[in-house]
């Protein structure tokens, strides 16, 4: 974007039918034009032509429903998740951040997914948390806390306490 790299990860793309959707929250770049570069794909894939810009996912009334999906514990919409790096309760909800991977079903461009429950069993998937800065400079195991009486000595002249967690206050510890 602007010549510059935004964001840079190892996808698998399909050979002839798909049988995992991926998809990329294009929201932070509304009104940047974008170039996809492509290091490596073998001559005869049609996963290029199968890249498409929409506001809904594909197969969404049947997110959730597919034979071995966990019914009970936490899975992301799409891609792999891994070791959880944060349970914590704040405002009347419990925020999970875990590693995870949105662009494939094995390890890999690391990440920090986050998603939150009322009850720690109906759950709610929000936008990535932590993206990496550059390839290779994944996001591995950490922890998250609330320090609602600011030990840590985080919070600027500008910032509430009581404010909800949202991308851009994760992003900033």
């Amino acid at each position: 974007m602007d010549g510059q790299t935004a964001r840079e990860f190892d996808i698998e793309l399909a050979h002839g039918e798909q049988d995992l959707w991926v998809f990329s929250d294009m929201a932070p770049f509304e009104g940047k034009r974008l170039k996809i570069e492509v290091d490596r794909l073998p001559a005869d894939s049609e996963g290029l032509s199968m890249i498409f810009q929409s506001d809904e996912l594909p197969g969404a009334d049947q997110l959730y429903k597919e034979k071995y999906r966990p019914q009970f514990h936490f899975s992301s919409r799409r891609g792999w998740n891994n070791d959880p790096n944060g349970l914590v309760y704040y405002k009347g909800e419990y925020h999970l951040f875990y590693q995870h991977n949105p662009y494939g079903w094995e390890w890999g461009n690391m990440h920090w997914g986050h998603a939150v429950s009322p009850d720690l069993v109906h759950w709610n998937e929000l936008p990535i948390a932590l993206y990496p800065q550059r390839y290779g400079d994944w996001c591995f195991s950490g922890s998250a806390v609330v320090d609602k009486d600011n030990t840590a000595n985080f919070k600027t002249a500008d910032e509430a306490l009581t404010q909800p967690f949202t991308r851009e206050t994760v992003n900033r510890r």
